[in-house]
């Protein structure tokens, strides 16, 4: 059969693009004023498993819902003494959701939005986070970074930096 030529064909998106895409969605419902992440868990056969996005436990009011961010207010610079935040990161929901074992070997997909600067941010998992990444076994972490680019982040990148005498942050 001849192809039509008449027929607009449309774009598939490759997995990576697809998957940054839902989680773009996803991250819209995140409870932060500083930022809105969302973390898609895929299996190896690009079926979406999980996902997670930033905000408060359950029955517990996030900063949106009482009108101020507490890390804000005393001023603690952005990627530091997390401990203090009442919300989940968007990783940690995802991996909770689902349980350990149907992580193994899977994908995370993960897309972040500065809502202040209003600007896509590639900041990686933070050290929390990470421990529950390597923890869960997932094999790579593929994140959207400023650009429309992408940055792939494998388990043993994790794992060298856990197993490193002199980790920094951000890598």
């Amino acid at each position: 059969m001849e192809k039509d030529n008449s027929l607009v064909i449309p774009e598939i998106p490759d997995w990576d693009d697809f998957y940054l895409n839902v989680a773009e969605h996803y991250s819209k419902r995140a409870q932060c004023l500083r930022r809105q992440y969302a973390a898609i868990i895929v299996d190896p056969k690009h079926k979406m498993i999980s996902a997670g996005y930033n905000g408060s436990p359950r029955k517990v009011r996030s900063s949106v819902e009482k009108g101020f961010c507490f890390r804000l207010k005393q001023k603690i610079p952005s990627g530091s003494n997390y401990e203090i935040c009442r919300s989940l990161h968007a990783e940690m929901n995802a991996i909770l959701r689902v349980g350990l074992e149907p992580c193994q070997g899977a994908t995370m997909y993960l897309y972040g939005w500065d809502v202040q600067k209003k600007e896509v941010c590639g900041t990686p998992p933070c050290l929390m986070c990470v421990k529950f990444i390597v923890q869960a076994e997932i094999k790579e972490v593929v994140m959207r970074v400023p650009g429309d680019g992408v940055r792939r982040l494998s388990l043993e990148f994790f794992m060298d930096k856990l197993n490193s005498d002199n980790f920094t942050y951000p890598y």
